[in-house]
């Protein structure tokens, strides 16, 4: 690929729309998958949630729905827990490989580089199940090494996050005719059909002309797919999805009513009594006092003060209260009149 496309490439960026769609699709996921302690290592996901809630709440309720927002989430757990489930499709015992090469020499050269550099098949079982939980739209490459140290060829393979794509163009059957993305140290990487370049950006951002690698790989094909192929609807091939994107939505109202059921429980724990309010006929016959509201007052109709400041209650008003945690309501007595007022909205 000429230097003048490339450089197109970079500045234009005709699929950024899908790329921003694709890094907020995974946050999304990652918002219930993994274990964050702290907002900020949640990130924009829990603004928007809150946003969410306070657009159904009233302020008072929100606010103590805010207080109850607490990392990790339990949505996470949930998440874990079914995870755990579906990693069982790696617990097949009639699993095969077979390869077929045309000396022996090199199928046994295969099968040790495949167990000891690649990390195959350990490597789909770890890494490859992180990336699907929480990068469906991740993209697999394979590349080569700068200097080969063997007689043979050394290609690995590793996971490109979403992220750092810059751009790419897909023929008919959804294969890459190119690829362009961040790599380390400022440098852009092209991958396309014949060849690989890598790039410099300086300091100022602009694209150096002179590629510092530039090879021929001779596969016919860019060597780099979706690590995931599942897409989300026809409409939007390149968005990929993973076992929990149709319940999104099923998790944030999971996550809601089970911070809204904390809520329930800080006050549910403790009843709440009620019972009519009985006038208290208390009076000390010997020192004159008498019961006023549960409180007593002297002959003189004044309260009596004891000497830590508070005002002396009556000792029988005091002893109706209950026993234990919870709150005791009095309730005024329902006269004639208001029997009368009931009855008429009752008709």
């Amino acid at each position: 690929m000429r230097f003048e496309q490339v450089k197109e490439i970079v500045q234009r960026r005709l699929h950024s729309t899908t790329l921003i769609r694709a890094k907020s699709l995974q946050q999304r996921i990652r918002f219930h998958t993994e274990p964050s302690l702290s907002p900020a290592e949640a990130g924009v996901q829990a603004s928007l949630f809150l946003d969410w809630v306070k657009g159904m709440l009233p302020l008072d309720k929100f606010n103590v729905f805010a207080q109850l927002f607490r990392f990790p989430l339990p949505s996470t757990a949930l998440v874990e827990d079914i995870y755990h489930e579906l990693e069982k499709v790696f617990h097949s015992r009639n699993a095969s490989f077979d390869y077929s090469f045309t000396d022996n020499r090199y199928h046994e050269d295969w099968l040790r580089y495949r167990k000891n550099e690649l990390r195959e098949p350990d490597i789909w079982k770890t890494v490859g199940w992180d990336k699907m939980k929480v990068s469906p739209n991740s993209i697999l490459v394979v590349d080569l090494p700068e200097k080969q140290t063997t007689d043979l060829p050394e290609p690995y393979f590793y996971w490109l996050e979403i992220d750092d794509v810059l751009d790419y163009e897909m023929d008919s059957r959804g294969r890459f005719e190119w690829l362009a993305f961040k790599q380390p140290r400022n440098r852009v990487a092209v991958f396309d059909k014949e060849e690989i370049g890598v790039y410099q950006i300086d300091d100022k951002g602009e694209l150096l002309p002179t590629p510092m690698s530039l090879s021929r790989h001779g596969l016919g094909f860019t060597p780099a797919r979706f690590f995931w192929t599942s897409f989300v609807n026809m409409s939007d091939k390149e968005l990929k999805r993973n076992p929990l994107t149709k319940e999104l939505s099923n998790l944030d109202w999971y996550l809601f009513f089970a911070i809204s059921k904390r809520h329930l429980d800080t006050y549910a724990a403790y009843p709440i009594y009620s019972a009519y309010k009985a006038d208290c006929d208390f009076e000390n016959n010997e020192t004159g006092e008498y019961c006023d509201g549960g409180f007593l007052r002297d002959a003189n109709d004044h309260y009596q003060i004891l000497a830590d400041g508070s005002v002396k209650v009556c000792p029988v008003c005091s002893k109706r209260r209950i026993a234990g945690a919870g709150s005791f309501v009095e309730v005024p007595v329902p006269n004639q009149a208001d029997t009368q007022r009931g009855c008429w909205f009752r008709w």
